[in-house]
């Protein structure tokens, strides 16, 4: 299939911008070198007049290596990006409100540090989060641990919402104590057949759906979801 897609084109670049998952799937498996049909793109010289003339149609250095990635390598390589008068451009979307926000979605400075370490380090550093979230205080009971954990449904539901009780009750061989159970999803051919439109090969759906996976190997689905192409070679 790959080599019969390749054909349709004359060079690896037009190959990969056309059709970059045979072309991932030639160079995995070792089969780029036999398209010898396919030319390599020659490089490009690249002058410093033209990088000026470009770059001037730009704001920010992030545009102009959006749209012209090559001459942006060129200039860095140059060592004239910063001669170029680009602007400095604020990307950072961390500001007090928007870190207040997203402190608010937590019951703890742990919490908030784990869930968003970006937005967490700019509140420290600008010492606003102790306004919004009360240092982490440790529950020491095993009673009280085992008591909290009455407010969930299940493990994956205290996992959630509250991955600093997990992680204690865990440690302190706990969890079992509390009744909770993990929620697990019931696989059925349909649901696993709907799951595998999502990849396009067996160990992407092995890596990113264990469980569907895993089904479809207990019950001798996986040719159906993805038929080994056999190809066939005259001597």
């Amino acid at each position: 299939m790959c080599i019969e897609i390749a054909k349709n084109y004359s060079s690896f670049t037009e190959f990969y911008k056309m059709e970059p998952k045979a072309y991932y799937a030639a160079l995995r498996n070792g089969w780029l070198k036999e398209f010898t049909w396919l030319k390599r793109a020659k490089r490009e010289n690249i002058t410093k007049e033209e990088i000026v003339r470009l770059a001037k149609n730009y704001n920010h250095a992030s545009d102009f290596k959006r749209e012209h990635p090559s001459h942006y390598h060129r200039a860095v390589s140059m060592g004239i990006l910063n001669e170029l008068g680009f602007k400095p451009k604020n990307t950072s979307k961390w500001t007090y409100e928007t870190c207040k926000a997203e402190a608010s979605k937590y019951t703890c400075q742990i919490e908030f540090r784990k869930a968003c370490p970006v937005a967490y380090n700019i509140s420290v550093r600008n010492r606003w989060i102790n306004d919004w979230l009360p240092k982490t205080v440790i529950i020491r009971s095993d009673d009280e641990l085992l008591e909290t954990a009455k407010q969930f449904e299940n493990i994956n539901d205290l996992r959630k919402k509250n991955d600093t009780l997990y992680c204690l009750l865990l440690k302190r061989e706990l969890l079992e104590r509390t009744g909770l159970q993990y929620l697990r999803k019931q696989w059925t051919d349909e649901k696993v057949r709907l799951e595998a439109t999502h990849y396009d090969t067996r160990i992407a759906f092995q890596k990113g759906s264990k469980g569907a996976y895993n089904y479809a190997l207990k019950n001798k689905m996986l040719d159906e979801l993805f038929p080994l192409i056999k190809i066939a070679y005259d001597d």
